[in-house]
């Protein structure tokens, strides 16, 4: 297959020059060390953020009925009491004079207040920004406990909350906002975005905003204790909703909900990980034996697709490849579109697809099989580009994650190279 990677290298340039290599009492010796291993390290540390992203997508539950979705006319208050925090506090704790709060505790109670009020008002929006330490959100688990309540109760309840998280630093970062907002993500209530500002590192900013109802901000130096103001007053919340729309427009989503499954012209190279061929390989006979003609649309669509993206780019399919010894082989089912049956595949069938496939690579230039023994994560079907990763649970193909960010769509592209050379 070639090591793809190279086209999306850190430094985009393969020299052939050979340069002459200073003195050896002149090499600074942990420069030098640095300059050898970094290359090898960086490529560690992607596979490594990838692997834990995808072992986050793999332990969360994909049943339809465990995801939290809108309820309309549904309120917090009149829950089972099974997932109410003992110690939550509620809107009527609060001082409603209170328009400022101090420290690490002063935000916690502030942010409480903010989640049951706008659950109160019945708000429909909240955004959200911060790039303080997160330990205030984290550390002690009692709040946390009252902080994943209310911003559950949030999604359910239909709120649409759009926050930027602050993953300015590196990949590993990034893959920590996803993983602890991910619960929340399967709603399809939460639009995520990354600023293409650059942080500084002098000082520390949150904007907590709900219109019409309330807002905390903050400004102060990074690691000091900071003094959070929480506004009632409109004309104060929609000066804050202005600076947060100003701050949005200059942000990329970080990840989209069912994005396109395949990518533009300008994508050169196309990998899917999964573990059953794809339906856009079958052979027209063996779609005709299923005598379905909503199958055999989706194949034709699906063939197209593919024909299409063959015309301008490589396509490497991975594919779990069974055997009658594979434990559990059978029944595998075909790929299908969120509006299809599940159907199996006879084991014949399964291998003449399989058959096909092989006949394809050695037939078409830009068309590559890849059979693999297995899959670190077998429920997980993976479209992975230069400029995309979409990420699919095959127990709910209708929702799938897209992720845009270079560091992601690199990061995953090196994990593709890493298990086809294991």
């Amino acid at each position: 297959m070639g090591q793809y990677c190279e086209k999306w290298s850190s430094t985009g340039v393969i020299s052939d020059h050979h340069a002459t290599p200073p003195p050896e009492e002149k090499l600074n010796k942990q420069i030098y060390r640095h300059w050898l291993y970094h290359e090898e390290w960086q490529l560690n540390q992607n596979i490594q953020a990838a692997e834990k992203l995808l072992q986050a997508f793999n332990s969360i539950a994909w049943k339809s009925e465990d995801r939290g979705t809108s309820q309309e006319g549904a309120h917090p208050s009149d829950q089972a009491a099974a997932g109410y925090p003992d110690n939550l506090i509620s809107a009527n704790d609060h001082d409603g004079s209170d328009t400022v709060y101090y420290g690490t505790a002063g935000l916690q109670r502030a942010v409480l207040r903010f989640l049951t009020s706008s659950l109160n008002s019945h708000c429909q929006e909240l955004y959200l920004y911060s790039d303080e330490d997160m330990r205030w959100m984290i550390t002690d688990q009692s709040f946390h406990q009252q902080w994943a309540y209310l911003m559950k109760a949030c999604v359910e309840h239909g709120i649409h909350i759009h926050i930027i998280h602050n993953i300015d630093r590196n990949l590993s970062e990034m893959c920590d906002a996803i993983t602890s907002w991910l619960p929340l993500y399967l709603s399809g209530m939460v639009e995520s975005y990354y600023c293409k500002r650059a942080n500084g590192s002098r000082f520390a900013h949150t904007v907590f905003l709900a219109p019409s109802t309330a807002c905390i901000s903050a400004f102060h130096v990074q690691g000091a204790e900071g003094l959070y103001h929480y506004d009632t007053d409109p004309e104060s919340i929609a000066y804050m909703q202005a600076n947060f729309n100003e701050l949005l427009r200059s942000s990329l989503p970080l990840m989209k909900i069912n994005p396109t499954s395949y990518p533009n012209r300008k994508t050169t190279t196309i990998i899917r990980i999964q573990n059953v061929p794809s339906l856009a390989t079958m052979p027209k006979e063996l779609v005709d034996m299923y005598h379905l003609p909503e199958l055999a649309t989706e194949w034709a669509l699906q063939q197209h697709q593919l024909e299409k993206c063959l015309s301008y780019g490589e396509i490497y399919e991975y594919v779990a490849e069974l055997t009658p010894d594979s434990p559990d082989a059978y029944p595998v089912y075909v790929e299908y579109g969120p509006a299809l049956s599940p159907l199996p595949y006879s084991e014949e069938a399964y291998h003449a697809h399989i058959a096909h496939m092989q006949k394809l690579a050695r037939e078409t230039r830009n068309y590559h099989y890849i059979p693999l023994p297995s899959l670190p994560f077998p429920h997980m079907n993976l479209l992975i580009t230069n400029q995309l990763v979409r990420i699919t649970n095959i127990h709910m193909p209708e929702l799938a994650f897209g992720f845009t960010h270079p560091l992601m769509c690199q990061a995953f592209l090196e994990y593709a190279n890493h298990l086809n050379i294991t």
